[in-house]
């Protein structure tokens, strides 16, 4: 049975597996070849409670396992899921997207976008709504809660309360064109 009723996101790997982040109860992996079920709890001292709520699951092209937790952390799993190593920040992660060049994106509730090299598992790029400069071409608000890379390429990231955001690489930064509810 499901260590939870209580569902956050769900994400196929390359086998066919399924895995589920759940409230409370951290990782569930449903191995489809034998229908077994696998609980990872990314905060192992801790069985249930909100430091293993999973909001985000990504397997990215390296077959490692990205999860983003409630409690604001961000992990990264061997294809086995044997390791798991946190990434040292302190963010909220909310939704996980790979682009063509093998880097995860990172919505956060709060704290804009983040981008990470998915070999080395470090930032970046940071991208967030600075208030304070509202002439600035930057991302219209610090709470992405989607993000999808489409069939070109192109990023796209849907913020709560800042509309569209369509991504446009500019150098080693990003220029971000927004599309707005009128």
């Amino acid at each position: 049975s499901l260590a939870s009723d209580y569902l956050l996101s769900i994400t196929e790997d390359r086998f066919g597996n399924i895995w589920i982040g759940s409230e409370y109860a951290g990782i569930i992996k449903i191995v489809r070849s034998e229908f077994d079920l696998q609980i990872i709890r990314p905060e192992k001292e801790a069985s249930i409670g909100k430091s293993n709520n999973v909001r985000t699951i990504l397997e990215d092209s390296s077959h490692h396992i990205w999860v983003g937790t409630k409690n604001g952390s961000l992990y990264v799993y061997d294809p086995d899921l044997v390791d798991g190593t946190r990434i040292d920040k302190i963010f909220n992660p909310y939704t996980l997207e790979e682009d063509g060049n093998n880097r995860i994106w990172v919505g956060t509730k709060g704290y804009g976008l983040y981008i990470f090299d998915s070999k080395m598992q470090q930032e970046v790029y940071h991208a967030a709504h600075d208030k304070s400069n509202p002439t600035k071409v930057q991302l219209s608000h610090n709470s992405v809660f989607d993000i999808l890379m489409d069939r070109q390429g192109r990023m796209w990231i849907g913020t709560f309360g800042g509309g569209l955001n369509l991504a446009v690489p500019s150098g080693k930064q990003y220029v971000f064109t927004r599309f707005f509810h009128n």
